[in-house]
């Protein structure tokens, strides 16, 4: 087999063929390179929940859901902070608040999984409770532009939830989606309103509106407008809201800027390999999110930026299952979420809801069981990549090909982990590929050390398992009937020897792997 060499003063890695079988060898730097990221919260990994689904996921004040509970239990462990979740999204943003509803929500189309008339009460706040370690984002109401009744909401979430258990404040959702409905703004309008409404709101929850408590914008992914994110040269852009806009002159009020981000617009031409399971198409994807990233710093607004709802798939016209609720999908989720990390992302809130395949994982409710889905093994994933240093920088080592990618995990200055993504689609069906490829990766190691342990994101399904009974992460499987509490199912980390400062890997198609340092 030949192994291409390429010296890291050129680079960091060789740049292979895409052939299955030809190896790649890899030189992470063994200290942190100029060109990594800035430090990356360990909260890094967070939740968003549709409103009308939320109640299945937190349970009620007397029976909270322990599945739920457990389950980003096993995921903050790695990072040993509490979760950030945001509850909301459009249905919360179309919704009315009911002081006199006795039930929790009043959800006239329970068929949909975006309802658009709902009824809160103030019975919803309590189930907040049910995850007492976590801070939350609460989106607001502003698309029927109601303001007194949205300050009523904001009172009513802030007296029961409590100040101290709110990390932010989100005032509407997708405001460049209202269209010729509700309220109907461009950049400069929002802006003006924006500052309106959160001077209004501070003033009503009684705190100082420069004290950085909301998370502003939540601009939507714009997928649908061109099919790529980032939408078309008329859709609204993060810098345009800014100085066009005049939202720079209330940065004071903000503790995060908030992006959306679903990778593609879901169709029957959608394919897993060509538009998820693969890594060019990541970084084509994010373009407009590094754009505005620069525009942030060019225009000294040094505010973080989060995505604060997150997907795989935009609508739901395609296959489903078979392209959003796959180990596939769950492979590009960690492509996704550590190279935003690299980027400078803060933070991204993985959307989850009752009717989504994309979901981190679906509660009981009614008569449909509970399961783990693929995307909660990409979570947690990204969890352990981050650890709980809370020192750690991210850097991308670039392999010039588009089904396998790699990341270094740099706490403090020193190399700490390496996440290699093999996203080459396997699915498990010999009658359809001959054989399951494998990359060999030659990986070079810093001096001085003598083994390194190695864990794996895999199935033996391939890409295109689905049910959580069938993926494993580190030997380790978390399922509805373990109430999600995770068991060792199969070999847990691997020790590696050193050999002439290299280890030689092998990583399956349609298979992550992470090596600790």
């Amino acid at each position: 087999m030949r192994v291409l060499l390429i010296t890291s003063l050129l680079s960091a890695v060789s740049f292979g063929a895409e052939a299955p079988k030809q190896a790649i060898s890899i030189f992470p730097p063994p200290s942190k390179p100029d060109n990594a990221s800035c430090l990356i919260p360990a909260t890094f990994p967070g939740y968003a929940f549709e409103e009308s689904s939320f109640v299945y996921y937190a349970g009620n004040k007397t029976h909270p859901n322990k599945f739920s509970q457990n389950l980003i239990k096993a995921i903050t462990d790695k990072t040993k902070t509490g979760p950030v979740i945001r509850v909301g999204g459009t249905s919360l943003d179309h919704a009315t608040y009911s002081p006199t509803l006795s039930d929790p929500i009043y959800n006239p189309d329970p068929s949909s999984g975006i309802p658009k008339h709902l009824k809160i009460g103030p019975s919803f706040f309590n189930h907040f409770t049910n995850f007492p370690d976590a801070k939350y984002v609460i989106d607001i109401p502003m698309f029927h532009n109601n303001l007194s009744n949205s300050l009523l909401f904001a009172e009513a979430a802030n007296r029961v939830i409590g100040p101290s258990n709110i990390y932010a404040w989100e005032i509407g959702n997708e405001p460049d989606n209202y269209g010729n409905a509700g309220a109907d703004w461009d950049e400069e309008q929002f802006g003006e309103k924006w500052g309106n409404w959160s001077e209004a709101i501070s003033k009503r929850l009684n705190v100082s509106v420069n004290s950085q408590t909301y998370q502003a914008v939540a601009l939507s992914s714009q997928t649908g407008v061109s099919g790529t994110p980032g939408g078309g040269a008329d859709s609204w852009k993060i810098g345009q809201i800014f100085k066009q806009g005049g939202m720079e002159k209330y940065k004071q009020r903000m503790k995060t800027i908030s992006m959306h981000y679903y990778q593609i617009k879901a169709n029957e031409t959608s394919d897993l390999q060509a538009d998820l399971m693969n890594h060019d198409e990541v970084v084509k994807g994010t373009a407009f999110i590094k754009t505005a990233l620069q525009n942030l710093t060019a225009f000294g607004v040094d505010v973080p930026i989060v995505l604060g709802e997150v997907g795989n798939t935009l609508g739901n016209g395609s296959s489903g299952i078979n392209l959003e609720g796959v180990l596939g999908s769950a492979l590009w989720q960690v492509d996704f979420s550590l190279y935003t990390m690299f980027l400078g992302v803060r933070g991204i809130s993985m959307q989850s809801g009752i009717k989504f395949p994309f979901a981190l994982w679906h509660p009981q409710y009614n008569n449909t069981a509970g399961a783990v889905l693929p995307a909660f093994y990409a979570q947690i994933f990204a969890a352990e990549f981050l650890g709980s240093k809370g020192n750690v920088t991210v850097a991308n080592i670039d392999l010039g090909v588009p089904h396998t990618s790699a990341y270094a995990a740099y706490e403090g200055t020193h190399l700490a982990r390496l996440a290699i993504v093999n996203l080459e689609l396997w699915d498990g069906h010999q009658e359809s590929q001959q054989e399951r490829h494998t990359r060999q990766i030659l990986l070079h190691i810093p001096t001085g050390t003598d083994s390194v342990s190695v864990k794996k994101l895999t199935s033996p399904a391939g890409g295109m398992a689905r049910s959580s009974d069938q993926i494993t992460w580190g030997g380790m499987q978390w399922t509805y009937n373990n109430e999600g509490r995770g068991e060792m199912v199969g070999s847990g980390a691997e020790r590696l020897t050193v050999k002439n400062d290299t280890v030689q890997l092998s990583i399956n198609a349609s298979e992550a792997t992470m090596v600790f340092f």
